[in-house]
């Protein structure tokens, strides 16, 4: 099987996938299949909320990881401190609460060190869409029921489409047309706005899923201009879109918890289905601390629904990372956002730093911007982000693919046989990058 280079991609300059790359795809697609089918009505007939199974898949993605950075990579006092300051408020909030998500993020993003942004967003793509059709046709087969629910302010049926619930459905609907435009970048056009805006009427017919809906369509807007005007590349428009993430962080945050200082947020509150009034009520009951708590949280898509417990659940996914992780993985966490989106903007990649405010967006509605099998862009960090073909920073020359120096060293390279420094991520291909 043969694949476009790291660096290049112009399809003359290809190169197999290498072993490295080939473990991290076993560990990661493993881990996210079984996290995807957690979300879908498969839970219902199949053990995906074992701990014995998600341990033994969590651990086997663990080691498929943990083999693939110490065989092809060549670690630095530098990078070990800087896994090591990530590593210890992760490690530190899991002994608080007991949530064990974000290590497992925090392996993901380590171990897509190296690879080529495209790579693990086409690993996500591909994925996703072939467990949707998956979980479509067991849907149509009969093998998986389609829960249905009625809003309490309407009449109006939502269906899950073979979800735990519809707004699932939506947000697996949105951050895979994150992924296409990621990959279509300049190439999107009108035909693509138009099935944009197909899926989102057909996602508002169908589960009213209305947030959801309204974004897809705005992904869609966003990115024909995108391709077809020079908008995003102002320099206020760059600027803004840096520091996006964090701004609408803030947003969120007081947004909510001034939900009883007047009408105009109780109204607000009621467009919103209740979100800033459980996002109150959960900061004002458990606080904010350092490293988080453990807060018990329910939704009507828990398939073992509580109803003495009674409905509790942060759809704000900033609010409910600053409770559950507390404010120094919050910190972080920004901060990741901010760089993967000045690394994007600075090599010509506007198309990423228009995910990434979608993201931010979607956040302050939509608790999935930390959970891999949703949202990959966080993997972002450590790996390859080229230069956009052509692409001129401003009182610089034009950054040109080095086309004769990468053919002569995919002469001077043999196939990759096996795992070592020469033939992998941290060989003399990627050695290239650091000039560009």
């Amino acid at each position: 099987m043969r694949a476009k280079s790291y660096l290049y991609d112009n399809s003359k300059y290809s190169m197999m996938i290498t072993p490295s790359e080939f473990m991290y795809y076993l560990g990661a697609g493993a881990y996210f299949t079984l996290m995807f089918l957690s979300t879908t009505m498969f839970a219902d007939i199949l053990p995906l909320s074992n701990h014995t199974l998600r341990n033994a898949i969590r651990f086997t993605c663990y080691g498929f990881i943990l083999v693939k950075m110490m065989l092809a990579e060549t670690f630095t006092l530098k990078r070990v401190a800087v896994y090591v300051v990530i590593a210890l408020p992760i490690l530190m909030c899991y002994h608080v609460t007991g949530y064990i998500y974000q290590l497992d993020m925090f392996m993901l993003i380590v171990g897509a060190r190296g690879f080529r942004a495209n790579r693990i967003v086409n690993l996500y793509f591909f994925m996703s869409m072939l467990l949707i059709a998956v979980t479509l046709i067991a849907l149509a087969g009969g093998v998986i029921e389609n829960r249905t629910f009625t809003r309490t302010d309407s009449d109006v049926i939502r269906n899950s489409v073979g979800f735990i619930y519809p707004t699932d459905f939506g947000a697996r609907l949105f951050y895979t047309s994150l992924a296409f435009c990621a990959l279509v970048g300049k190439r999107y056009n009108l035909a693509m706005l138009g099935i944009f805006c197909v899926i989102s009427a057909l996602l508002t017919v169908f589960c009213d899923a209305r947030l959801d809906a309204a974004l897809i369509v705005i992904v869609g807007i966003l990115f024909y201009l995108n391709a077809k005007t020079r908008f995003f590349k102002r320099k206020w428009i760059e600027r803004m879109l840096i520091v996006c993430v964090p701004f609408f962080f803030f947003l969120s945050y007081f947004v909510t918890m001034s939900y009883k200082k007047g009408p105009f947020f109780k109204y607000l509150d009621r467009i919103l289905s209740k979100r800033l009034m459980y996002g109150y009520y959960n900061v004002w009951y458990t606080g904010i601390h350092p490293f988080g708590r453990h807060i018990y949280q329910q939704g009507h898509g828990a398939l073992n629904y509580s109803s003495w417990a009674g409905y509790n659940f942060v759809d704000c996914g900033y609010l409910q990372a600053l409770l559950e992780y507390g404010y120094v993985l919050m910190f972080l966490v920004l901060l990741m956002f901010v760089l993967i989106t000045f690394t994007a903007i600075r090599r010509g990649q506007h198309h990423l730093a228009i995910i990434i405010f979608m993201i931010g967006l979607s956040s302050c509605v939509d608790h999935h911007f930390l959970e891999f099998w949703y949202d990959p862009f966080p993997l972002l960090i450590f790996s390859v982000i080229p230069y956009a073909p052509g692409y001129r920073k401003k009182g610089a020359e034009k950054v040109e693919e080095p086309a004769a120096e990468a053919e002569q060293i995919q002469k001077d390279i043999p196939a990759p046989k096996g795992l070592s420094h020469s033939h992998d991520v941290w060989g003399q291909l990627n050695m290239i990058q650091k000039k560009y």
